[in-house]
This record gives C-alpha cells, structure tokens and sequence, in this order.
C-alpha cells in the first residue's frame, strides 16, 4: 500500500468495494437473485463515482467522508456500534455526500448487516475504521486518535 494517505484511502476503497461484492456473490448470503445484482450494482457504482471525484479532486470525497460522516459518527464507529448500519442510512446525508455514493455505501451496508456473520461483519468494520483513520490524517484533525484514546479509557 502507497505511504500516501489520499492514495491509501482510494486503495482502501477498492478492496473494500472488492470484499464487498464477493461477500454478496457468495450463495449462502440470503439475498434473490434480483436483490443481489442490484446490491453488487450499487456497489459497483458507488466506486465509480469515487473514483471520477478522485480525479476531478482527489482530496474532496476523503474531506466529505470525513466531515460528514466520521466527524458526526466517529464514536459509534470506534466502538464498532452495530446499530450505525441499521439506523444512518442516506437520509442522514447531503447531497453533496450522496453524489459521491458514500450515504449509499452506508445504506447499501444495513441492507445486508443482519444477514452478515460476525467474521463479516469484523471485516467491514476494519475497513471502515482503516478508511476512517487515512481519512483523518489527510485531513489532519487527530479526532481518530482521540476517540480511540477516549474509547480505551470506559
């Protein structure tokens, strides 16, 4: 992986987007067909749109993944809160966040949570708080390392 926290966070996204739609290709995930294909589809498109902001500016979708969604939710996402993908889903998202896809990731996300087991759910986990804390550095406010400390310290 690049050294460069906007390149790592980009290199996150499509792993994670990879893991994603093979967790959703697997056959023992309860999901028709049609579900399915339309959830592999939104993810797909989801890293589309990131990857065209990335180069119109690299820095603007990790700025509004910060702002608006760690910044707001950063605590339940330290904790590994189930319940962030099962209530925050792109209503709580402006637009500007939603022409990038990342509301929809988090909604695309609850559709499948309570199929998900607990090893899957661990591994989306670590890729959201990777994506969390690259996008806290390129945007350099520490908030990452201070939740984190303020989590180990209840």
């Amino acid at each position: 992986m690049s050294d460069n926290p906007r390149l790592k966070f980009y290199e996150i996204i499509k792993t994670f987007k990879e893991q994603i739609v093979s967790l959703l290709s697997d056959s023992t995930l309860e999901l028709n067909d049609s579900d399915r294909q339309k959830f592999i589809r939104k993810f797909n498109n989801i890293y589309e749109k990131l990857m065209i902001a990335k180069v119109a500016n690299s820095k603007l979708a990790i700025e509004l993944f910060h702002d608006k969604l760690f910044v707001p939710y950063g605590q339940e996402i330290i904790n590994q809160n189930d319940e962030f993908f099962l209530k925050n889903t792109a209503i709580f998202f402006g637009e500007d966040i939603n022409s990038m896809g990342l509301g929809d990731l988090v909604e695309g996300i609850s559709n499948i949570w309570p199929q998900l087991d607990n090893n899957n759910k661990r591994t989306i986990w670590r890729y959201i708080l990777a994506l969390c804390k690259v996008a806290d550095l390129v945007v350099g406010n520490g908030l990452f390392e201070k939740l984190k400390a303020e989590n180990l310290n209840k």
